[in-house]
């Protein structure tokens, strides 16, 4: 679990950041077109520890399952990672625009958004992630030889 602790902070600080960027201030006009569907941004700050939580529990998972099923292969690993998660998770904007008046453009940007900011948490952890010993004995030659 030790080894888990700056992983898992350095995506959930990712996290934090990226979708008040992304959410926040880059597509924020967005939301301002469909008022009516969102809690005005007053409340938003009262329900600030509920998004905190939501985002410690997704970074958790994330890093958690990269963990699990790590090879040391690089950013390239961690690319093919984030975008495996994204394909895992998105069905649901597909259907949120289809029994919610989204815009068209905003599930685009969601769709968009959301693979970057996976993708970028998956090089992320293959920066920061290091494995037991163990693990470096036994896979890192094995890795060289295939």
């Amino acid at each position: 679990m030790k080894r888990l602790l700056l992983p898992w902070t350095c995506v959930f600080l990712f996290f934090v950041a990226y979708e008040w960027l992304y959410h926040g201030v880059i597509i924020i006009s967005l939301y301002k077109e469909t008022p009516w569907m969102w809690r005005p941004l007053g409340h938003l700050y009262g329900t600030w520890p509920i998004i905190v939580l939501g985002q410690m529990l997704q970074s958790f998972a994330f890093t958690y399952a990269f963990t699990k099923g790590y090879e040391a292969k690089g950013a390239n690993e961690g690319i093919r990672y984030g975008m495996l998660i994204w394909t895992m998770f998105e069905g649901h904007y597909l259907v949120l625009y289809s029994i919610q008046p989204i815009t068209l453009i905003l599930l685009y940007l969601w769709l968009v958004g959301s693979c970057l900011q996976y993708v970028f948490a998956g090089i992320i952890l293959t920066k920061v992630y290091k494995p037991s010993i163990a693990f470096v004995e036994e896979e890192i030659p094995n890795a060289l030889q295939a």
